[in-house]
């Protein structure tokens, strides 16, 4: 007896596709012999298929690399490209009870004169909020750590953490922008169940936590850069440290910064107090030849100051210079800053720019929050960023993370 061979249809707009459609198609690949994706116009959205999102569809399709799964598009009905294409059943996706009662009103038109059978996909619950006319208007919401995310204890507070998980449930994007290296904040990242992406030292290097893999800028900093701030760090014996992308080397040049320094800043913005450094003389020579991306000088904050003013109108070609946290001198690659990662979040999620929310604190965030639409400084941000900032909220202290999304109605409490 000749085994049947169970092809489906799975119909919809796909405009946008997501994770939703994504989800329920590998799903349903595992069920049938073979299935048609097919992108269709649906007369109350539109009345034709646009190449430039079908191809955006096609290549999504292909990249999940299923052999028995094809991606169409038609503007006939349904049930007659099903009966042309020989499917004995029709896949559809149920979020809510609103939708199964959509799908009950569709279901005779669909099976009706026809051998085709419904088959109802449940979406699971990561991805019930998603619909392609939600995605098109999500919001992205892009958080600096310390003094920021963090308040002066480098904790997220129980209200924050509860607001940033609650705009992950509305299906909305949520991020850390960092002057650190992306593996060093991933205690914050699983805290806040964050599964997308991490944008880190100041956006030379972007994570992406599904796939475990990173995006790491290709300019390199200049030697005659690196220099300078290596010999900051050895003329006031302290911090200096720097980074390739994946990984930091930190080298201390006194006895111990907990003999040396009085400044509590210092054991604030993102230093422990009990740090492991590393060897000078080990790395001496690998200081000058790596990829490097990113390095900082970090004192007490009199003198980074005094060090800063001398520097930012006199700085070797190649680098832009920032003043983090009140304790660090940052050099970056000349054209890479945090709204580097902002803008390579907003491509990769289609974020309208008037739904792009970034907040800040020091200056290495200026670049963010100056060019987008709701740039927020914290309440205790610094004088250059407060100038450029289009909205103010709370400090980190008080909560002005929790207090500004309640106050926007961004998150319902």
């Amino acid at each position: 007896m000749k085994k049947e061979i169970k092809k489906a249809i799975y119909p919809g707009t796909f405009n946008p596709i997501h994770d939703g459609h994504i989800e329920i198609i590998k799903r349903a690949s595992e069920l049938f012999d073979h299935l048609y994706v097919v992108m269709a116009i649906n007369e109350q959205k539109t009345n034709h298929i646009n190449n430039e999102v079908f191809n955006i569809f096609l290549n999504k399709i292909n990249k999940l690399n299923l052999k028995n799964v094809e991606a169409l598009k038609t503007d006939k009905t349904i049930s007659s490209l099903a009966n042309e294409l020989d499917c004995n059943y029709i896949v559809r996706a149920i979020r809510n009870s609103e939708d199964a009662k959509y799908e009950i009103d569709l279901f005779d038109i669909y099976t009706n004169n026809n051998n085709l059978e419904e088959v109802l996909f449940i979406s699971k619950n990561t991805e019930r909020q998603l619909s392609s006319s939600f995605i098109k208007n999500r919001k992205m919401f892009l958080f600096d750590v310390d003094g920021t995310l963090c308040n002066s204890k480098k904790e997220i507070t129980p209200l924050t953490e509860r607001a940033l998980k609650s705009l992950q449930r509305q299906g909305h994007i949520v991020s850390i922008v960092t002057g650190r290296c992306p593996f060093q904040i991933s205690h914050f990242v699983k805290q806040l169940d964050i599964n997308d992406y991490v944008v880190g030292c100041g956006g030379a290097s972007i994570y992406n936590i599904k796939e475990n893999k990173y995006f790491v800028t290709k300019k390199t900093i200049p030697l005659e850069a690196r220099k300078i701030l290596l010999d900051l760090a050895i003329k006031y014996k302290r911090e200096l440290a720097w980074s390739e992308g994946k990984t930091v080397n930190r080298v201390y040049f006194g006895t111990d910064p907990e003999i040396d320094v009085k400044d509590e800043l210092f054991f604030i913005g993102g230093s422990k107090r009990k740090n492991t450094y590393d060897n000078w003389e080990e790395l001496k020579e690998s200081f000058f030849t790596c990829n490097m991306i990113q390095i900082s000088f970090k004192a007490e904050s009199d003198i980074v100051r005094q060090e800063y003013l001398k520097l930012k109108d006199n700085l070797p070609n190649g680098v832009s210079c920032h003043e983090t946290s009140r304790v660090y001198i940052e050099f970056s690659p000349i054209g890479i800053d945090k709204l580097t990662g902002v803008r390579f979040l907003q491509n990769k999620f289609n974020i309208k720019d008037e739904n792009i929310y970034c907040f800040g604190d020091s200056g290495n965030d200026i670049p963010m929050i100056k060019n987008v639409v709701h740039g927020v400084a914290m309440g205790n941000a610094s004088k250059e960023l407060l100038n450029v900032a289009s909205e103010l909220t709370d400090t980190n202290d008080n909560e002005g993370i929790y207090k500004y999304l309640l106050g926007k109605r961004l998150i319902n409490e």
